[in-house]
C-alpha cells in the first residue's frame, strides 16, 4: 500500500469509528494518523492488531484524535491504554487530540462515556501527554507534515457548554434506539424535512476538512450539520460555490438528525462513507441516504460507501423497487476477506522515488 501517498482505512468494528490515515508527509516519511477507535471490544479486530504490526515494523502513529467521549469512539482508545503487551504506549503514540474536562466529575455509571473521559484524561496526564490547547474551530488550520486539517466543529462555545455537564449528561444517559426505518422506501421519505440532533456531546465532535496535495475529504465525526455549514461559510463556500471533495465521511453514522439538506447544498462529491452497520441504533438511518439521494445538488451518479457488510447494510434498499437505476447510484461495501475498507489516492511514480 506505500506505492499511494494517501491511503484511508475504515475499520468494520461493528459500530463506532475506527480510522486509520497513512500518507507520505512533506518530508519523505510515512505518518499514521489514528481517528477514534470503536468500542472497547473493538480494540482486538481494529486497531490492537494494526498497532503490533507496526511495533514490529518500528513504526509509531504521528497523532490520535479522539473526536468526543461516547463509547463508540472511545472505547477502543481505554482499550489501548490497558493494554499490557504494549509497555513503550509514549514512544508509540506521539500525541494525541483530546478535548477534555477539567471539572471534578464524580463516578459515574459508564452509559456514555464520561468515565472513560475521565480515567484517559488522567492517563494522559501521568504520562505529561496531555494537550494544552482544546481542539476547536479556533484553531484554524493544523499542518501535520503537508496533510493540512481545518477544524470545523467543535465551536469554542459547544465545547465550552459540554465540558460542565459531563456529569449530567452520564446520569440521565443514552439509550440505543430499537426502531428502524429500513422497511421505507426512498420515496416515502420527504427529502426537505429535518430537524438537527440537539445532543451536546455529538455538538463537541472534533470535525475537519482534510487537505492534501490538492485532494479534499470531509470527516465529521459526530457533528452537527449547522457547525459544518457555519464553518464552511467562514471558508468562503455556499450553495452557489461549493466545496468540491473527494468524499465525505458522513456525520454520526447517518443518523437523519447529522446531515442536513443545507449541508448536502453546499458540498459537492459523489462519495458519501458510513461507519455503522446497520444494527447499532439502526444506523445509518434511510432518511439520511434517501436526503442524499434526492438531493438538489447531487452528482449523476453517487456511491454510498460501508465500513460493514452485514445483512442489515446489504438489504437497506431491498424494499425498493429497482433503487439503483432509478436513483442512479451504488453501494460499495468492505470486502469479504478483509476487516476495513481501504481508499487510495495519488500513487507514487517509480521516478519519484528515485
Amino acid at each position: 500500500m506505500d506505492e499511494y501517498r494517501l491511503i484511508f482505512n475504515f475499520f468494520d468494528v461493528g459500530a463506532g469509528d475506527a480510522i486509520w490515515i497513512n500518507f507520505l508527509g512533506d518530508d519523505d516519511k510515512r505518518h499514521h494518523i489514528f481517528l477514534d477507535g470503536g468500542y472497547g471490544y473493538a480494540y482486538k479486530m481494529g486497531f490492537g492488531p494494526l498497532l503490533k504490526d507496526m511495533i514490529a515494523g518500528g513504526l509509531s502513529v504521528d497523532l490520535w484524535a479522539i473526536t468526543h467521549i461516547d463509547l463508540d469512539h472511545i472505547g477502543a482508545v481505554l482499550s489501548f491504554v490497558q493494554d499490557n503487551k504494549i509497555h513503550d504506549k509514549s514512544a508509540l503514540m506521539k500525541s494525541y487530540w483530546f478535548n477534555y474536562t477539567g471539572v471534578p466529575v464524580p463516578k459515574t455509571n459508564g452509559k456514555i462515556g464520561v468515565q472513560q473521559g475521565i480515567d484517559l484524561r488522567d492517563y494522559l496526564a501521568g504520562l505529561g501527554n496531555l494537550p494544552n490547547e482544546k481542539i476547536t474551530t479556533a484553531s484554524g488550520e493544523v499542518n501535520l507534515s503537508g496533510l493540512k486539517l481545518t477544524i470545523l466543529s467543535p465551536t469554542p462555545e459547544k465545547l465550552s457548554n459540554v465540558e460542565g455537564i459531563w456529569s449530567k449528561e452520564e446520569l440521565n444517559g443514552k439509550v440505543g434506539r430499537s426502531e428502524s426505518d429500513h422497511n421505507k422506501k426512498i420515496e416515502d421519505f420527504d427529502g426537505k424535512a429535518f430537524s438537527e440532533d440537539g445532543d451536546p456531546v455529538n455538538a463537541s465532535s472534533i470535525a475537519f476538512l482534510l487537505e492534501y496535495q490538492g485532494l479534499k475529504a470531509l470527516f465529521l465525526a459526530d457533528s452537527h450539520p449547522s457547525d459544518i455549514v457555519t464553518s464552511l461559510m467562514a471558508l468562503g463556500y455556499s450553495k452557489e460555490n461549493p466545496l468540491n471533495i473527494e468524499f465525505a465521511k458522513i456525520s454520526h453514522h447517518g443518523s437523519k438528525a447529522n446531515t442536513s439538506p443545507e449541508l448536502l447544498e453546499m458540498i459537492n462529491t459523489a462519495n458519501f462513507l458510513f461507519t455503522a452497520n446497520g444494527v447499532s441504533n439502526k444506523h445509518p438511518d434511510k432518511e439520511c441516504l434517501a436526503r442524499i439521494l434526492t438531493g438538489k445538488t447531487r452528482q449523476k451518479h453517487l456511491n454510498f460507501i460501508f465500513s460493514s457488510k452485514t445483512d442489515e447494510i446489504k438489504n437497506l434498499f431491498a424494499v425498493d423497487d429497482d433503487p439503483y437505476a432509478k436513483y442512479n447510484f451504488s453501494c460499495l461495501y468492505i470486502a469479504n476477506d478483509s476487516n476495513r475498507y481501504t481508499l487510495t489516492f495519488l500513487p507514487i511514480k517509480k521516478d519519484d522515488s528515485e
